[in-house]
């Protein structure tokens, strides 16, 4: 950053809280124990808000700023075809010809549709900074 910015130059960068879309994952994980799959552990990308000392090792002034929000889905469809481009696949030992993904989608359907049936909606709290 420091060798593109010209001086008094600003750089945003951003990036995910750690633990962004645990709900999903942790539905995630239940829906593949129960079909006999090994998920993935949830763990944080390579750089987090929690990297600002990091940054400020090559950025000195650095101000972070944290919004909190959420994916609210009140039907289960968007909420599994957000599913299916990323947590999905986050399995130990995936089936290279996809075929967990035939199993899960249901049983995640299904717990989505109950979720949403008690609560109104499924609320996927999330964070960036």
């Amino acid at each position: 950053m420091p060798r593109v910015l010209r001086a008094g130059g600003r750089a945003i960068v951003s990036t995910n809280g750690a633990y962004a879309m645990r709900r999903i994952y942790d539905l995630h994980a239940d829906a593949a124990r129960e079909l006999g799959y090994d998920p993935l552990p949830i763990t944080p990308g390579n750089f987090t808000m929690d990297d600002l000392p990091l940054v400020q090792q090559v950025v000195p002034v650095v101000k972070r700023h944290v919004l909190e929000g959420a994916l609210v889905f009140t039907t289960s469809e968007p909420a599994l075809r957000f599913y299916a481009t990323n947590r999905i696949d986050a399995l130990q030992d995936r089936p290279a010809d996809g075929s967990h993904r035939r199993s899960l989608l249901p049983s995640m359907r299904e717990r989505i549709d109950a979720i949403i049936a008690g609560e109104g909606a499924f609320i996927v709290p999330k964070s960036v900074g």
